[in-house]
């Protein structure tokens, strides 16, 4: 029976208007800082301080039309006296992605087995924030892929002078 495999999570927050990165967080070492250094220039290079978060990988929405993703943030958290409290810093990070209409760079990365030294980097997902919604003990920001989040509600459409000539219908002939 094999063991089990260290893997860590590090997401690149970054404004797509100017390329540059807003925020870096891991959810590997809560107590120090992890460097991580990725073949994608200008992304995964840094140090990336830690963030209680949970990404669920690619699903396909139920019309089959567009792939989703979340990060799941914890809302709460609990104090040294035992009581739990709002969580300002991941509600503050959600909102400003949505707000300020980041996109993010998650790679997912084998660790050691200590969760300090990356290993080897397993995949590398780009996706545009698009949403994200709250209750008392969880934040879900939502992504979704840069190309089926233009029918999304993030401001932004597909026109004519963007991109040339579109089909009006759904009704295309070749002969």
């Amino acid at each position: 029976m094999s063991g089990l495999v260290p893997i860590a999570v590090f997401i690149d927050l970054y404004d797509p208007k100017t390329n540059g990165i807003e925020e870096r967080f891991q959810n590997a070492d809560p107590v120090n800082a992890i460097s991580f250094t990725s073949p994608i220039t200008g992304f995964g290079t840094g140090v990336y301080k830690y963030l209680s978060f949970l990404y669920s990988g690619a699903t396909q929405t139920k019309s089959g039309d567009n792939l989703e993703a979340s990060l799941i943030l914890a809302n709460t958290s609990t104090l040294r006296n035992g009581s739990t409290a709002p969580n300002k810093l991941s509600m503050n990070y959600a909102h400003d992605a949505v707000d300020k209409g980041w996109n993010v760079h998650i790679h997912i990365c084998k660790m050691n087995t200590a969760f300090t030294t990356v290993e080897d980097r397993i995949s590398t997902d780009s996706w545009t924030v698009t949403s994200m919604g709250y209750d008392a003990t969880n934040i879900e920001v939502m992504l979704s892929t840069g190309v089926d989040a233009v029918g999304g509600n993030i401001g932004r459409f597909l026109t004519s002078s963007l991109v040339g000539h579109l089909p009006i219908t759904g009704n295309i002939r070749t002969k």
